[in-house]
């Protein structure tokens, strides 16, 4: 099955299995991912679904369209992160001993919960991440896992565009991507949810790092698979998007591979020349509008404002 040998049976009794999905203006989409879920081969004992304040009619469509799920819907929009933590806490609450995250633009095929859960039960990691793939005229691989850089700060996404034609193998990574990922519960209980500053992008990064810190790998399955649309709550190359883009990723850096102060500094000017060249092949606001939330974001990172 995979260069680990991952497989095997799983155990008579199965651990309590909780979905969180993190809904904000996106309520026909999280839909059909609850929908994915309920058609799944292994199913979710709860799934639950955090309205993320999204001052629309989110609530009413959730209700009408995905009645079995268990809505939590929050007071106050304070991020992904925030979504994903309430969710965790409901899940717990539960008695949940594995959580699914799933983004709401989302969908899981039939065995994918499965094969993450037999990976995790075999390898005895912490985290199992599957392989993400965007759906096109020609389907492409959006995501197998995540390398990060330290020294000069890139973050790629393994076997990112190309076709999913089984290059991809089981094994260790040092983070997967949080649209969706299968966690044990006493990783949370270790190293305390997502980190909720970061509100939009690289708290998943942040979340398998400190994970990795406490003890607990993080592995890839190729054999699972999801697929995403990308973006879909905060648009694609939007500047709200590239603000974060580039504060997080400073942010991140700062946090799990600190560096000298001057080697910091060159990183951090590398870093915000990956962003503007990022902003200006993906922008949808405008060249001068993306390159303002660029630099606002790396700026306020500097300050440490939010």
């Amino acid at each position: 099955m995979s260069e680990l040998g991952i497989g095997g049976s799983l155990p008579a009794v199965r651990p309590r299995l909780a979905a969180v999905i993190v809904n904000y203006r996106t309520a026909c989409r999280t839909a059909a991912a609850v929908r994915s879920l309920e058609s799944s081969g292994r199913p979710c004992d709860d799934i639950i679904v955090v309205e993320n304040a999204s001052g629309d009619d989110s609530v009413k469509v959730l209700q009408q369209e995905v009645p079995s799920a268990h809505l939590v819907v929050a007071s106050a929009n304070g991020g992904f992160a925030s979504g994903v933590n309430l969710g965790a806490m409901e899940a717990f609450a539960r008695g949940a001993e594995l959580l699914l995250l799933l983004n709401s633009d989302a969908v899981v095929e039939r065995d994918a919960i499965e094969t993450l859960e037999r990976a995790l039960a075999a390898s005895g990691a912490g985290i199992a991440g599957p392989l993400v793939l965007n759906a096109g005229v020609t389907p492409r691989i959006e995501s197998a896992g995540v390398i990060v850089r330290p020294e000069w700060g890139r973050v790629l996404l393994q076997h990112h565009g190309e076709r999913p034609t089984g290059q991809v193998v089981t094994g260790p990574a040092a983070a997967v991507a949080g649209c969706a990922m299968l966690v044990r519960r006493e990783v949370f209980t270790a190293i305390g949810g997502f980190t909720e500053d970061y509100f939009f992008g690289f708290e998943d990064l942040d979340f398998c790092f400190r994970a990795a810190s406490a003890g607990f790998s993080t592995l890839v399955v190729a054999d699972a698979r999801v697929w995403h649309e990308g973006h879909a709550s905060i648009g694609r190359g939007s500047p709200r998007l590239l603000y974060f883009a580039a504060r997080n990723h400073l942010r991140f850096l700062a946090r799990q591979a600190p560096r000298p102060r001057l080697h910091a500094a060159m990183r951090g000017g590398v870093v915000l020349l990956l962003n503007l060249a990022y902003a200006l092949t993906s922008q949808t606001g405008g060249r001068a509008e993306s390159t303002r939330a660029v630099v606002r974001g790396a700026w306020n990172h500097w300050r440490g404002c939010a």
